[in-house]
């Protein structure tokens, strides 16, 4: 609420009353793809259903060529970095779409204890491409890569907390892969950047740090993307980059 007072030079002020409240939209759903029409050798037209409140679309186009699967979804990269700047991305290899409905990430606080904190992934992964979940407060530049965030428990991990992937077996959430030391209270994990190794092609729930590449504090050039070797690759068309 305000009294904004109008002067100009010759003429008599005047004075007006603002009150009200200024609110944030809520931001736009993610569109969702259709299928692809007018198919040609290097042409087709694109389609999405429409998203109310969007004022404009992005689009990707990329070439990708098949190689060797991966037997399921793995953890790909843990980042815990300064502050709140964590992330952990995880890799689809395994050749066809997956929904993710099924998967969910869950931590071991303070290396003790049961995997507690369950977060659900949502939506479905391309083969291929890669899903970043992040801290809600993390810097920009890993939100603008992230596909989820999330404030507490699991995302709110420190050096000693395993970070494990779980998939639904239709009656029990079963853990499937893991980065961290199970129950070791010392820290293992703090202040650095984890990069799975190209050479992994499937997840486990035994922690090696030789699965690993280790990066130092806050690097993010790896994030939103992963190497497997002889798996899946892709390649932007160029000029069809965030178009």
């Amino acid at each position: 609420n305000e009294n904004i007072t109008i002067t100009s030079t010759g003429a008599d002020s005047k004075t007006v009353t603002c009150s009200g409240e200024v609110t944030t939209p809520a931001a736009p759903s993610a569109p969702v793809a259709t299928a692809a029409t007018v198919l040609g050798s290097d042409s087709f037209t694109a389609n999405w259903n429409s998203v109310s409140g969007a004022t404009g679309y992005r689009l990707d186009v990329y070439e990708k060529e098949a190689g060797a699967t991966a037997t399921d979804l793995f953890i790909s990269e843990y980042i815990e970095g300064s502050s709140n700047n964590k992330a952990i991305e995880i890799y689809n290899g395994t050749g066809t779409t997956v929904d993710l409905s099924n998967y969910s990430l869950l931590k071991q606080t303070n290396g003790d204890g049961a995997f507690g904190g369950k977060l659900s992934l949502i939506g479905n992964l391309t083969d291929g491409d890669v899903y970043v979940v992040a801290h809600s407060s993390a810097n920009a530049t890993i939100l603008a890569l992230a596909d989820q965030t999330f404030g507490g428990s699991p995302m709110d991990f420190n050096g000693n907390d395993c970070v494990a992937l779980y998939k639904n077996d239709g009656t029990n959430d079963v853990q499937i892969d893991v980065v961290g030391v199970v129950d070791q209270v010392a820290d293992w994990g703090k202040d650095v950047t984890l990069v799975r190794k190209s050479s992994v092609s499937s997840p486990t729930t035994t922690y090696s740090t030789s699965d690993w590449d280790s990066y130092a504090k806050d690097t993010t050039t790896y994030l939103g993307s992963h190497t497997m070797a002889g798996g899946s690759s892709s390649s932007y068309v160029t000029g069809f980059d965030n178009r």
